[in-house]
Formats: C-alpha cells, structure tokens, sequence
C-alpha cells in the first residue's frame, strides 16, 4: 500500500472469504456477479466468461464477436454504483486456443 500499489483478486475470493474492502474484484464467472460485488462496495474489473458462450473471453470458441459487443457491464448495476465498475478486459487462455 505505501508504494501506492493495490491487490486484483479473482472473484472467487469474494464468493468465499471477506477480502479487504480497497481489493478490486475480477469477475470471472457469470456476469451476473459483478452486481453483487459493487452492492458489497468493492471496486471490480468486469471479464466474464458467459459459459464460454456469451461472455468476453476471446478462446470462447462458442461465442461471436456480436454477441461480446451487446454485452453491457452495467445493464443490471444501479447508477450509484456504477463508478465501482473500473472497467472490462477481453482474457483469454492461450492453451485453449492454438489445437
């Protein structure tokens, strides 16, 4: 902290212990996680992966470009909290991609 330096935890350390509350959740699972992390007042990084189907992770060898693009972060995020959304990062995992 005195380095002015934060910890990003996956959103499984939301979903089974109390992280500190300055920790930015990544959500990772379902989309619809993301709305209870910022209810608990944490910041978070939106990367869901939407069962490989609807999500944001570019190996979803499943899903479309159209379907990534329509996918709105905040669609169920009241306006109060939407400053608790940092933000969205497209992952994905290399192992999966190249056969």
């Amino acid at each position: 902290k005195k380095l002015g330096r934060g910890a990003i935890l996956w959103d499984e350390a939301f979903m089974s212990a109390k992280p500190p509350q300055d920790a930015v959740i990544q959500n990772w699972h379902d989309a619809s996680l993301l709305k209870q992390i910022v209810d608990a007042g944490y910041r978070a990084i939106f990367s869901s992966n939407g069962g490989y189907t609807h999500g944001w992770y570019l190996d979803g060898m499943a899903s479309t470009w159209d379907r990534m693009y329509v996918l709105e972060p905040l669609s169920n995020i009241s306006a109060d909290k939407a400053h608790l959304v940092l933000g969205g990062e497209g992952c994905m995992w290399g192992e999966s991609v190249d056969p």
